[in-house]
């Protein structure tokens, strides 16, 4: 896909091209900067310190060839992301599309997910990370550090891209870290956390890390500024949005959802965008929303891929956002996803 601005590769394309280098982020790369130096992106610092991953160089070759480095990095311009509890098989099947980043979740105090499969599979994982046992001050103030450091040698360890969201829907209240949630956190609090631990994986080597900074939208809600939250320049490699559509008077369009906040990214960062969750509901619009979705993507020039978050009432969720079992909306994912180039497997 043509983009006329950032695209993936434009952020990350020394991680295809920079030769000479050894494993990936292991042994070569810059130290953060110090307190002050200026703004050096983290994703400069990620190319910078980073060389050709071929997938199939960590892990047993799977029966489906890998995706190469670049391609996986840059795959048309577009992600398409799968957060799913089912199988990425039975998905794949009916969305006629094989995805090329699988969103996990983990909560505080658990490893890394099986991050180098699905790297060999053909996809970037994006961990989302939640503090959901501790706190942010506890994080900032160095008293987490123990888990940090685990995780950031099993990420050095693991010697392939790996997106970290932190703490996602930052400025909503649902959350505990959230903006008026039960840790009754200040931004400054996020920012102090976010940096803090990106200097602990900085400090462990683990330079093989995107960080993605991810906002829920302010349309409609919540109508909290992002600015205050945003870590700077030099700790955020991706920024991102999560946005479903729900029906609520206001969301009628991919640009009427996205574009309040898009705008507020924009003058915080020239960082590419990845929309980290969305989903639609279940209804007589889903089929018209996932065409607009896509074709939204397929069109804005900013935002670099998208991850479907495939969770229904199975899993406690209050809306059913499933698309396989919705004959409409499969349909409209299958006609829009052409437009976008998607790996296509019948």
């Amino acid at each position: 896909m043509n983009r006329p601005v950032l695209t993936a590769a434009a952020a990350l394309s020394s991680l295809i091209i920079m030769a000479g280098a050894v494993e990936f982020g292991l042994s070569v790369g810059t130290a953060p900067p110090a307190p002050g130096s200026g703004p050096v992106s983290a994703a400069t610092r990620l190319a910078a310190t980073t060389s050709t991953a071929s997938p199939s160089s960590t892990a047993s070759t799977p029966a489906a060839a890998p995706s190469p480095a670049d391609t996986l990095l840059d795959p048309h311009g577009t992600y398409v992301g799968l957060a799913t509890p089912g199988s990425v098989s039975a998905w794949t099947t009916a969305t006629g599309t094989r995805p090329d980043m699988l969103e996990e979740f983990i909560g505080w105090g658990q490893p890394l997910p099986a991050v180098a499969a699905n790297w060999s599979s053909g996809e970037l994982t994006l961990v989302s990370l939640q503090s959901n046992t501790t706190t942010l001050a506890s994080i900032a103030s160095g008293q987490d550090d123990l888990y940090l450091d685990r995780i950031a040698v099993q990420a050095r360890t693991a010697a392939i891209p790996i997106a970290l969201d932190f703490d996602h829907e930052f400025n909503g209240n649902w959350y505990p870290w959230g903006a008026d949630g039960s840790q009754h956190a200040s931004p400054a609090e996020f920012v102090a956390a976010w940096r803090h631990m990106h200097d602990v994986f900085e400090a462990a080597g683990a330079r093989n890390v995107i960080w993605v900074w991810s906002p829920n939208v302010v349309n409609p809600l919540p109508k909290v500024a992002l600015a205050p939250y945003w870590p700077g320049t030099a700790y955020v490699t991706w920024a991102g949005m999560v946005g479903y559509w729900t029906g609520y008077e206001g969301q009628g369009t991919y640009t009427t959802l996205y574009g309040p906040t898009e705008r507020q990214i924009e003058a915080l960062t020239d960082d590419p965008i990845l929309i980290t969750e969305t989903g639609a509901e279940q209804g007589s619009e889903k089929a018209a929303w996932i065409t607009a979705l896509l074709n939204g993507v397929r069109t804005d020039s900013h935002v670099i891929g998208f991850v479907y978050f495939d969770y229904g009432a199975a899993q406690g969720k209050r809306e059913d956002w499933t698309i396989e079992d919705d004959e409409a909306a499969v349909t409209a994912w299958r006609t829009a996803a052409r437009s976008l180039h998607l790996p296509s497997v019948g």
